[in-house]
Order: C-alpha cells, then structure tokens, then sequence
C-alpha cells in the first residue's frame, strides 16, 4: 500500500503565514526522506550499476534496525542534490544514446555517470556503516582527487580507487586511518565539522560544511576549506545569534532547530554585499557568505528557511502549473522573475519583514532606526509582489490558498506605525531598486525610440504621448545591491563616520570600493553636486548603468524640474544610446528635459 504525505489544514495555514512549528518541519522532512528514497529507488533501476548496488545493500545492513539512523543518512541534506543531479545525467544519457544533442554531436560518455560519480553514494552508505558498528569492506572511486563521506568529511587522495575498511571500531580509508574523532582534521582528511549552541533550552546542531561536493549552487560560489580563524568567527557568530533567534523569533527558531542540518559558507568577495542561497534539493541546508553581524545571520537563517519550507511543501502539494510565461518585478532581485521564483522570494521576505518588525522593538538607538526602516520598506515591497502574483490564473487552488494566508499575514501588519524617518528611509530604499530595476529590464519600442531619434536631430519639439515597453528576461542572475543603499545604512547605524566621510569622499574606496563620488553627494543630500558626478560619469562613458540610476534619483529627491529622467528613466538610457550609436552624444540632462512629454506605458506587472 502506498502513502501519500499529506498537511493537516492547521499545519497548512501556519505555513502559509510564514509560521510552521517544529511538528510541522518534521512532517516536511518525512517528505523528502520519501522523496529520496524514490529518487534512489528509480536511480538504482534505472542505472543498472553493481558499484550503487552494492553500496545500496551495505546502506540496508546499516539502517535495517535503526531507523533513527535511516533517517539521519537519508536527510542528509547535500545527499538530495546527488540524487537529483545523478538522475538527470542518467536522463541526459539516455536521451544521448536516442541521437544528437543539441549542438548535434554525439557525447554520451560526458553525460554517463561512471564510478567516480558513484563514490560518492558509496562514502554515504560507509558513513551509515561505521556510525551502525558494522564491520564491511567497500572500494570507492575517488572524484577530482578526493572520496567524500558524508556526514563525517573528506579523503584526499591522488589514488583513482580506495578500500574503504571498518573493523573493531577502526576505520581506514586506504593507507589513512579515520581520526577516532573523524570532524578533526588528519593527513589526508578533513573533518565535517560540526557545531551547537543551546538557549532558552532549545539547541542548534549543525555542520560547517565546507567539504561536501555537492553543497554548492548555481549562483555563487562555495569557500575553500576555511581556516581555524574562520571557523571561530563562524561559532561565534552563531553563539550570538542563536540567543537573538531563541528569545525574539522563538516559532522561527524552533523551525531552524528542527530542520536545520548544515551551513554552507561561501565565497565572499566584499562582506558588505553578503548573499544567502537555498538549493531546492538540499532541504536542511544553508548557504551565505560571512555575515557581518549576529543580526545578519539571525535575519539570514530566518530568510534562507523559508525558501527550505516552501520548497518542501510544493513537494508535497502542487502550488502553481508551469504555463504562466510572465515576468514579475521582486524587489530583492534587479532581474525579473518567472512566477515560482518570485513566489518563493515574496514567501522568503515574508519572514524577513516578521523578523524586522519585532527587531524593532527590540534593538535601541540607531539600530531600531535601521530595524524599523527595513519594516517599513519589506512590508511595502513584499505586498507589492504578492499583490501582483494574486493575478496569476496559473495557481493552483492550494496556491491561491497559500498567497492569500501570506496576503492575511501582510494585512496585520499594514495599520502598524513606523516613524516619519524610517518612512522615508524606506521610500529611498524602495525608489532606488525600482528605477535601477526598470533601467535594467524594460525596453521601450525600437521603432518609437527611432522616431525620437530623428526628431531629436531634426531639432524638433519632443512629441507627446506614450511609448509601450516590455520586460525583457535574461537568464543572468541579478542580485540586488546598491552602494547607496550602503551609504544609507551607514548614515544610520553611525552617522559620525558616515559625515567624516563625505568630509573626506578621497577615502570611499577604502570604504566601500563600489560606491562612486556621486553616491556619497545622492546620501549626504547634495543633489546638485551628486547630479554632477553622475552626469560626467555618463558623459565619460563609465559606470553603465548605475549613474543613470543616481542622476534620476537626484532630480527625484532635489525637486528638480519637470523631466523624464526620473519618470521615464528607461526612455532617456534608449534614446541616448540611439543617439550615442549615431554618433551624437548628447547631455543626459537635456534629454530627459526633451523627453518631458513624454511617457512609458509597462506592462501591468512590472
């Protein structure tokens, strides 16, 4: 008899509220242990290998009387990537062996999955081996120079096939031996380590993992084996943290301490541009670059679980068809967004506004400015997606069942009052990704913007009217940040250092390399003066987008006249790279006085 997983409608509400307590996690992980075992049940069939067979029947011996066990090696969370991951190459064969690929060549051995992608299944079943006691013996290929077993950590070898051999509690990985305590490092190993922390009586446990092959992401990538100073940053971090969750965010916090398996640090490349990433198959697990603050891990948790819980409750239930082709402004991303990312960023920044109105109340001075703006502004952009992702006919009615519990969840919060500061750092914040937004995906009609053009150099009156524009996907991916938005948040939390600087803006790249001298100006108030950077930066050819994005600002902010630069932004880029390709580069500002006329009339999603 087959069983269906199925949710409570108790347990489906708290969901979708952004809630779900720690009975309701474990009803999700039961999911996607179930998920897994088809998943290998139709990897093992399908595959028709002796090596996962034989690995598959060491697993069995292991969990065979210990289901806690079972369930420990099968959520192991970089596991389901494996799994998804090996399945499609299997599909990609098979379809290879039917005919050409795409470019029409024949490549069949670059999709087959060979022995060195079995090792590492082969490393999990010897992982649930030496944790069930078991004496066995197993060879494994080793994988770009190294054999990983999950949930202990990695061999390093130049050898292409190792024995794998416990006996009598002693484990030996080719000529190493296991470290009795195997999460400290050894010549040729490194450990998986591992870390807790308890508050308020309820404990965190959870890997460091910088080992694991298969705990990395299409968008950013994963940090090398970090060094003991990081590792200690890392604890500490969490130590603080943890506190914060426990005691402000306790439903969020027993979520995390139930589901929760593993962070996964990434490569940072400047701390104060940090990113977060959940892959959708790795459910317990969580990537991000070092965060900057205990807060800014606290928030970080807060958000990348989100995106965990929804991806396992679609898994469960089917929220939405895959025929809605339309493109949705997020304001957490600068490109546009298919309808199930932008669900799955509007369900992620439902809990970030959560987090944020509470902190508020939490933090003092500065920090609650800083806090309170971050409410305001998640609590007005998050509505706006869900508003527009409430008229897509391609929910489901568990989907329309599930926006409408995040759209109840927003109205609680909408008659809460935030001060007039916080207000206006919100509208700043939400401006500049909007503009910068439409820059970068909305293109007006070529033909109209050929008709400007020649009126332009005719040295006629700009006619008036409106121009259509559509949103144009890309499949970069585009994660939202703004050095102003920095500067802004540096005013804030401590405007003596923010002053001193525009006091001395020779040190802004020091500070923040991305920011330009008109940023500085745009933050401090100095609209003129930003204007003018941002308009010889244009004039000059440098900074792509970004000084079009100031320039519209600063007339926005400084009351300038009437000019498209600010309502029309993405009509004046068009036209004054038209006349820039021409050969005619004229003053931006001048253009978007030509331009005043005229508008943009968008699609009604963006």
């Amino acid at each position: 008899m087959i069983v269906t997983h199925a949710l409570s409608q108790a347990a489906f509400d708290a969901l979708a509220a952004g809630q779900g307590d720690a009975a309701v996690i474990r009803h999700l992980h039961s999911a996607q242990i179930s998920r897994r075992k088809l998943q290998l049940r139709l990897l093992l069939d399908s595959s028709g290998s002796a090596v996962l067979a034989g690995a598959y029947a060491l697993l069995a011996d292991a969990t065979r009387n210990n289901r806690d066990l079972e369930r420990t090696v099968l959520s192991q969370p970089h596991f389901g990537p494996w799994l998804s991951a090996s399945l499609r190459r299997l599909k990609g064969l098979r379809l290879l062996k039917g005919g050409h690929n795409g470019d029409g060549i024949r490549d069949v051995e670059k999709h087959k999955l060979g022995d060195p992608w079995h090792g590492y299944f082969v490393g999990l079943a010897a992982s649930a081996g030496i944790q069930a006691g078991l004496d066995f013996k197993i060879e494994a290929s080793s994988r770009e120079g190294s054999v990983m077993l999950p949930m202990l950590g990695k061999l390093l070898t130049t050898d292409a096939r190792i024995v794998i051999s416990h006996r009598d509690g002693r484990t030996t990985l080719g000529h190493t031996v296991l470290p009795r305590d195997p999460a400290k490092d050894a010549p040729g190993w490194q450990g998986l380590r591992a870390h807790s922390c308890t508050s308020g009586g309820l404990t965190l446990r959870v890997w460091l993992d910088d080992v694991d092959p298969f705990r990395g992401n299409a968008v950013h990538p994963t940090a090398s084996r970090l060094m003991r100073s990081q590792v200690r940053e890392w604890r500490k971090l969490l130590d603080a943290a943890w506190p914060l969750l426990v005691r402000y965010h306790r439903g969020y916090a027993e979520a995390i301490a139930e589901g929760l398996r593993a962070l996964v640090p990434l490569h940072t490349v400047h701390r104060t541009l940090g990113a977060n990433v959940t892959n959708r198959d790795a459910f317990g697990s969580v990537a991000m670059t070092t965060p900057a603050s205990a807060e800014a891990l606290a928030v970080g948790l807060v958000h990348e679980f989100q995106h965990g819980k929804l991806y396992a409750l679609n898994d469960i239930v089917k929220l939405h068809e895959h025929g809605d082709d339309e493109y949705y402004y997020t304001p957490w991303r600068d490109d546009p967004r298919p309808l199930g990312a932008a669900l799955q960023g509007a369900y992620a920044f439902l809990g970030v506004t959560n987090f944020w109105r509470v902190q508020r109340r939490v933090n003092r001075s500065a920090k609650a400015v800083h806090a309170e703006a971050e409410f305001a502004r998640w609590r007005d952009r998050v509505r706006v997606t869900t508003r527009a992702l409430m008229g897509s006919p391609s929910f489901t009615p568990s989907g329309r069942q599930l926006i409408s519990g995040m759209w109840a969840a927003q109205e609680e919060w909408s008659g809460e009052q935030v001060s007039t500061t916080a207000a206006e750092l919100a509208r700043a914040a939400s401006e500049d990704h909007w503009m910068g937004w439409r820059l970068r995906n909305r293109r007006p009609d070529q033909l109209a913007i050929e008709d400007l053009c020649r009126c332009w150099l005719a040295g006629k009156d700009c006619p008036k009217g409106a121009v259509s524009a559509e949103v144009i996907g890309t499949k970069e991916v585009l994660l939202a940040s703004s050095a102003r938005l920095e500067l802004s948040r540096l005013r804030t939390l401590n405007p003596s250092r923010f002053f001193a600087l525009c006091g001395r803006p020779d040190r802004l790249s020091r500070v923040l390399p991305e920011a330009s001298a008109g940023d500085l100006a745009l933050v401090c108030g100095k609209f003129e003066q930003a204007s003018r950077h941002y308009r010889s930066q244009i004039l000059d050819g440098h900074g792509g987008i970004n000084p079009w994005i100031g320039l519209a600002l600063a007339g926005l902010r400084g009351n300038a006249p009437e000019s498209a630069l600010s309502a029309a932004p993405e009509l004046c880029l068009a036209l004054h790279r038209r006349l820039c390709d021409s050969g005619h580069c004229p003053d931006p500002i001048a253009i978007g006085d030509w331009l005043a006329p005229m508008s943009v009339a968008a699609p009604d999603r963006s």
